[in-house]
């Protein structure tokens, strides 16, 4: 099992499966000190997808807004200068300016027809943002309370840990006084080691579930 996981281990970093290998375990845990709410404005301010979201609806409500401005009058200034010369004429410039106001009177609905599609078009982009908002939320959410269940199993596990170390070592005491028996104290070794394993366990869980609270922030596994 030792092998198999150091190979795993070799084949996961990219180096050579056969490669030795030495694991050493966690000085410390980093604490989740950020509140949720906190780790909900880093996943707005930095997923992709949630600013993605973001520009198609505004994207969306410019071209409503082109869409509304076509029942507005269409106003053009026109203006021209020229110079006249020559045999036989009047010579001088000459100037002229002119005002045009385009009023569509009627257009069989076609302008109404698109602002309504404009609105639907609106009304489409901002369901589908929220979706995103809901979908990043609930990510975060759920990453944040396994970060905080693990968290708390490890808090759990260190003092089972120290207890059953502190029992081997009794256990041994009363061996060499002759109050003990090979048994006993292979048993408490063994209380000792699955202690050991559930506190590692713990620590495992923890970790990943920090790195996976990293992820649904969009700030990386490294971040907490």
């Amino acid at each position: 099992g030792v092998s198999e996981a150091e190979a795993s281990l070799n084949y996961a970093v990219g180096r050579n499966p056969a490669a030795a290998v030495r694991v050493a375990g966690p000085a410390g845990l980093p604490p989740l000190t950020r509140p949720l709410a906190e780790c909900l404005d880093a996943a707005v301010a930095r997923r992709a997808e949630v600013a993605i979201a973001r520009d198609l609806a505004a994207a969306a409500a410019e071209d409503r807004a082109v869409a509304a401005a076509s029942f507005r009058p269409k106003v053009y200034a026109v203006g021209s200068t020229g110079v006249v010369g020559g045999q036989n004429v009047v010579e001088g410039a000459h100037g002229g300016a002119a005002l045009h106001l385009n009023v569509p009177l009627y257009q069989g609905g076609l302008r109404r027809a698109e602002l309504r599609a404009a609105d639907a078009e609106v009304a489409a982009a901002v369901a589908a943002a929220r979706r995103v908002f809901d979908d990043v939320a609930v990510q975060v959410h759920l990453a944040y309370r396994d970060a905080e269940a693990a968290a708390r199993r490890t808090a759990l596990t260190r003092p089972a840990v120290a207890q059953a170390v502190e029992y081997v070592r009794l256990t041994r005491v009363r061996y060499r006084n002759g109050d003990a028996t090979p048994a006993d104290v292979a048993d408490a070794e063994a209380t000792a080691t699955a202690a050991e394993d559930r506190d590692l366990a713990a620590t495992f869980d923890y970790l990943a579930a920090l790195a996976r609270l990293g992820y649904a922030t969009g700030e990386g596994p490294e971040a907490y």
